[in-house]
């Protein structure tokens, strides 16, 4: 038994695993090396408050996309993975849900846009209808890099990350040349992007991937079925991480958004580095029996501790000069970066745990529950912090660090009683 352990851990030194992981933060790290210099250009340029409009018009389209997501992704990963369901039958099943979802989305939204005119003050209407109009290829692009997991290609997904991020580049750059560089031009500028890049992502599934496009009704459904309840789960984790900046922006301003958004998004670039390790190991940690899977799962949280750490520790040592490359504007942005880098490392490392509970102990309602429970934590503790004692953006960074800490606690604690109890 040993030995079988020993051999299934090796996996990580060689194998599928170690060389998809391997490629998979190779366009990781240059999707984010472009990331943040196309960042600094935007927030140099713009200054705050209108890099606040524009970080709000993203949360905007994002949010829509996630609430309409439904589980198919995920579900489809299980029946392309599992159950080995043809390729054309799920591609057909993305296209016709991101149309029939997104149109959904759009026609509810603009029936609330009064209400969601008053809810995020800072964005005109129009700017709302068209963040809601990019619902359909937003959500495409999102079933769409399920798929690429769902088939052994997660390496793809990164890779056309990549390429998407070096054309949002090189139109920043032609703004500036031009002299054109507005926020109004850059949303124009995004929203193009998001309709390319589901194109483009549409033409490699049809024509080098799948072949051919077929739609499977019961996949559909046996696909929103099986990931709905995860979906409740990855809906909750979504307001979790993306609440504070609605708080932010309803009480202090978009100003206040753009500067705690550098932040937030210099913290997550951290959160990242946990995907290709638990990526690569999923298929492993949800398929072995008890034992090898619970050493598995040790193993790769204690990866994902030292990647996401290790960074950590960089980014809590030179946040003040990070932040100001980015333009002096932003130096209030490094005390909230600091505050939430301890509850991404612990929410980086619940996510191995949160795998072996869902795949291989078939214990995904404990994970959505605690989910929940987060959310609802966090945005209590956000309203405490901001509404009640007026603590700002360094406020808004505590409440979340500290919830994302207690998710991963209450997570370890269903791990460990597991194993007490078997």
């Amino acid at each position: 038994m040993k030995r079988d352990i020993g051999r299934w851990l090796r996996q990580w030194t060689e194998g599928k695993i170690a060389r998809d992981a391997l490629a998979n933060y190779v366009f990781m790290f240059m999707t984010m090396a472009v990331s943040f210099v196309a960042g600094v250009i935007v927030a140099r340029t713009l200054g705050p408050a209108n890099k606040g409009v524009f970080d709000l018009f993203l949360l905007t389209t994002a949010m829509a996309a996630e609430l309409c997501l439904f589980g198919v992704g995920n579900g489809l990963i299980y029946y392309l993975s599992n159950r080995k369901q043809p390729l054309p039958a799920a591609h057909g099943v993305s296209v016709v849900f991101a149309l029939g979802s997104g149109l959904a989305a759009l026609l509810v939204g603009v029936a609330l846009l009064p209400w969601l005119g008053k809810a995020l003050p800072g964005l005109s209407r129009f700017w709302i209808v068209l963040a809601l109009t990019l619902t359909p290829f937003a959500i495409y692009r999102s079933v769409w890099a399920n798929i690429l997991v769902g088939i052994g290609r997660s390496v793809d997904s990164y890779r056309f990350e990549l390429l998407f991020a070096g054309i949002l580049f090189l139109f920043l750059i032609g703004l500036l040349a031009l002299r054109r560089f507005t926020v109004g031009n850059l949303v124009f500028v995004q929203a193009g992007l998001v309709v390319l890049s589901a194109m483009i992502a549409f033409g490699y599934m049809h024509y080098r991937l799948a072949k051919s496009i077929a739609f499977d009704r019961m996949l559909l459904s046996n696909s929103i079925k099986y990931g709905l309840l995860l979906y409740i789960g990855y809906f909750a984790n979504t307001m979790h991480f993306r609440i504070d900046q609605l708080m932010i922006n309803y009480r202090y301003g978009v100003d206040q958004v753009g500067i705690y958004n550098v932040g937030v998004r210099l913290a997550e670039f951290i959160q990242v580095l946990d995907a290709p390790i638990i990526l690569a190991a999923i298929n492993q940690i949800g398929s072995r029996a008890d034992e090898e899977s619970r050493l598995l799962t040790r193993r790769t949280m204690f990866i994902v501790a030292l990647a996401v750490g290790a960074m950590g520790c960089l980014l809590a040592l030179t946040a003040d000069w990070l932040v100001l490359i980015f333009g002096e504007a932003f130096a209030p942005a490094a005390t909230p970066l600091r505050l939430l880098l301890p509850g991404i490392l612990l929410w980086s490392m619940s996510k191995a745990l949160s795998g072996s509970l869902i795949y291989n102990q078939g214990r995904a309602k404990v994970v959505v529950a605690i989910a929940a429970i987060g959310a609802v934590f966090n945005l209590g503790l956000n309203y405490l912090l901001m509404f009640v004692f007026d603590l700002g953006i360094v406020g808004a960074a505590v409440a979340s660090s500290t919830s994302y800490s207690i998710c991963y606690f209450m997570i370890l604690l269903a791990w460990v009683r597991k194993k007490r109890a078997a």
